[in-house]
């Protein structure tokens, strides 16, 4: 009803041990009174996670529906038309650069760099494209997905 669920780190399904151990810091989260603990355990990191989130390893996610997700980007759809050397990726491909594009400001700079590299390096050598030397890696991506998406094989 809330909208959110409880997920591991991992994003697998809670296992009933971690769901068990997470209820059972309940008890410490209260502590003065009205989640005292829990609260100033929330305020002391960026996840908001409480005392039964890190004895778990747990986060709490908001839960979407299927038909609402939809990539943002930050770009506006890209006007030119798919290239034919795009035929070569698979849709595996395609959901390996949208899991990229929809984490990347999840992840340290380095991590993302190199990340986006190695998928870039991955697209030009399956396709023979070639990136734009002015063009930054995630733009290019963004171009690809985009590109790949409004093809009719990939809706």
């Amino acid at each position: 009803m809330a909208g959110i669920r409880v997920i591991h780190q991992s994003g697998r399904p809670m296992t009933a041990v971690e769901c068990i151990g997470r209820n059972l810091m309940r008890g410490v989260d209260i502590i003065p009174g009205v989640y005292g603990v829990g609260l100033i355990c929330m305020m002391c990191n960026k996840q908001n996670r409480r005392l039964g989130d890190f004895v778990a390893g747990t986060i709490v996610v908001h839960d979407k529906t299927q038909e609402s997700v939809a990539p943002s980007w930050g770009h506006p759809a890209a006007t030119q038309p798919a290239q034919p050397e795009l035929r070569k990726l698979a849709p595996d491909d395609l959901v390996l650069i949208e899991t990229y594009l929809n984490r990347r400001f999840d992840v340290d700079a380095v991590v993302r760099a190199t990340t986006a590299q190695r998928i870039v390096a991955m697209v030009t050598q399956k396709t023979g494209m070639t990136k734009p030397p002015e063009q930054r890696d995630d733009d290019f991506l963004e171009t690809i997905a985009r590109q790949l998406r409004d093809t009719a094989s990939f809706r």
